[in-house]
């Protein structure tokens, strides 16, 4: 059985780490803030990281001369946090490297010529990629020795199905499910990657001279553009490959994301089976182009349906809680037989 003295020091020690842990989750909320609000690298961010590399590292090493005579065991699970927390760091330091990067290119754009300006941008490119393998690299390996962690506190503990026990079984519940939402996000990444080069073409000399001639810049970094990294949408405006990718990103989905600019669809809905085009039902003078076919349809999409009420227990629940979350919705539909309209109860799926 431990004595106080045993007591004291482990809480020193898990002290210690929490408030490292603090100031390197403050570390990359300023970097986070400070990217996204397109301002420059804070100063000091990356020498506040170094320092606490340097912290946890000296802490790592007294761990393991202090607590060497109490086993392996002891000294796996004290030295898991440290661990856990230079991953951390490592992932920190290439997020801010990244934003540092962004930085010093949007600078080198504005003074550089137009055939230096491509090779930069596809140098670019690569750096940006190689640094977001790497973060996601350490992001899974930071849940694996994770998952590994309790585990071993598992194991060490003993199976008794008590109050620890299902604490240890929701946080590994927890671990698993972050694990596969950062796959499923990544796999969905590639997926976007993929289709922003199969549905949209890379923008011609042609569209390059006219935007040159007209001061044109991208409206999402305010960059200038080059041929080899420009993408052109069907509404005919050009934006930055990695720019367009963000958008689409923040969308979900390709089909759900919009123009920056004139808000138009990025994949415009076609009915290529029929040659057809698609109108809302109220515009009856509209002529389609070609003489193709008009087809009505709602202006709601469903069908004629309103929905009158929907509930789901997304967001209401925890996401560590194993239990399945379920949603509902109540709509109304017209009848087949006349103009009267029916309410019906629409259960969804379980998510």
């Amino acid at each position: 059985e431990p004595d106080t003295l045993d007591l004291l020091i482990l809480l020193s020690w898990y002290t210690l780490l929490s408030f490292l842990r603090s100031l390197a989750h403050l570390a990359s909320a300023t970097t986070a803030h400070t990217s996204q609000a397109g301002q420059p690298p804070a100063r000091g961010v990356l020498r506040l990281l170094s320092l606490l590399l340097v912290a946890d590292t000296s802490a790592a090493a007294s761990c393991l001369a202090l607590f060497h005579p109490a086993g392996l065991s002891m000294v796996l699970l004290l030295e898991a946090d440290c661990a856990l927390l230079a991953i951390d760091l490592f992932s920190h330091m290439a997020k801010h490297a990244m934003h540092t990067m962004e930085d010093a290119h949007q600078h080198l754009t504005q003074t550089e010529n137009h055939d230096h300006l491509q090779r930069l941008e596809e140098r670019h490119t690569r750096r940006l990629a190689l640094f977001d393998a790497v973060v996601f690299a350490l992001e899974l390996t930071s849940l694996a020795l994770t998952v590994a962690h309790f585990l071993h506190i598992w194991s060490l503990h003993g199976l008794s199905f008590g109050l620890v026990d299902c604490v240890l079984a929701l946080h590994l519940h927890t671990a698993i499910a972050a694990a596969g939402k950062k796959i499923a996000l990544r796999r969905n990444l590639n997926k976007i990657h993929r289709d922003l080069n199969g549905y949209f073409s890379d923008a011609t000399e042609l569209d390059m001279r006219k935007a040159h001639q007209a001061g044109d810049v991208c409206c999402i970094c305010l960059g200038t553009m080059s041929a080899s990294n420009v993408k052109k949408v069907p509404c005919g405006h050009l934006y930055h490959t990695h720019c367009l990718k963000e958008v689409v990103e923040r969308a979900r989905s390709i089909h759900a994301a919009r123009c920056p600019l004139c808000r138009a669809s990025l994949v415009p809905e076609t009915n290529d089976s029929n040659n057809a085009t698609v109108v809302p039902v109220n515009q009856e003078n509209v002529v389609p182009e070609n003489n193709a076919p008009v087809i009505a349809q709602p202006m709601n999409g469903n069908g004629g349906e309103h929905a009158l009420f929907r509930f789901s227990t997304e967001g209401i629940l925890p996401v560590w809680l194993p239990l399945p979350a379920f949603s509902f919705e109540v709509v109304r539909r017209p009848s087949n037989t006349g103009n009267n309209e029916a309410v019906t109860a629409a259960p969804a799926a379980p998510a």
